[in-house]
């Protein structure tokens, strides 16, 4: 099996990207499928860590999570031809008139499959997750509302996971994972990638 993941390490913390030209012509059924693969893979990579989402407030999320957390800070991964393609830009911290985003616990990642679809961006859909051990809520929600830019190698945990995913909707936006760790986790992500059923995507 070819490794789709293209690994680098720096300043102690893995990373794992995986990036893929969508179709020029996609539906947004093309689009659902490759979230749900993604999905599915990150699943597979967290069992036993609590999970949370990053995404911009909406009505739905506020009716489905009324738990939500506010934030200060948005995740910036570009994977199109526009602006750039596989480029992590971590952590921005919300400019005036930037849409207000918010963190929320996931029982089941697959929930976030029950708000609509333009919830997640409108030429690709896109969404963080964050999976930490239990009793870490606090922590991540104090790294989130903080002053300075939320840093993943000294906040991550053993065994807790950064997920970053994009699925192009447009021609030009690819689809894109991001993985971050401290530790080594090529074994787990080929075991979870033979476990999945891709339909090619990866």
């Amino acid at each position: 099996m070819n490794f789709p993941f293209k690994i680098s390490e720096e300043s102690g913390l893995y990373q794992y990207l995986h990036i893929k030209a969508s179709p020029e012509f996609r539906t947004l059924k093309d689009s659902n499928l490759q979230m749900q693969v993604y999905l599915t893979l990150a699943k597979r990579l967290s069992v036993g860590l609590n999970a949370y989402a990053l995404l911009p407030f909406s009505p739905d999320i506020a009716e489905l999570w009324p738990d939500y957390i506010p934030v200060n800070f948005n995740y910036r991964f570009l994977a199109n031809d526009f602006s750039g393609l596989g480029v992590d830009q971590g952590f921005q911290r919300l400019k005036d008139g930037s849409p207000l985003m918010v963190i929320f616990a996931l029982k089941d990642l697959m929930t976030l499959r029950s708000i609509p679809e333009d919830c997640f961006g409108d030429r690709a859909s896109s969404v963080s997750l964050i999976f930490v051990h239990a009793g870490r809520e606090a922590a991540l929600t104090a790294l989130l509302q903080g002053e300075n830019l939320p840093d993943l190698a000294t906040f991550l945990m053993k065994n807790e996971l950064f997920v970053h995913l994009t699925c192009g909707k447009e021609p030009g936006y690819y689809d894109g994972l991001l993985l971050h760790s401290l530790t080594d986790i090529s074994v787990q992500i080929k075991g979870a990638i033979q476990l999945t059923q891709t339909a090619g995507l990866l």
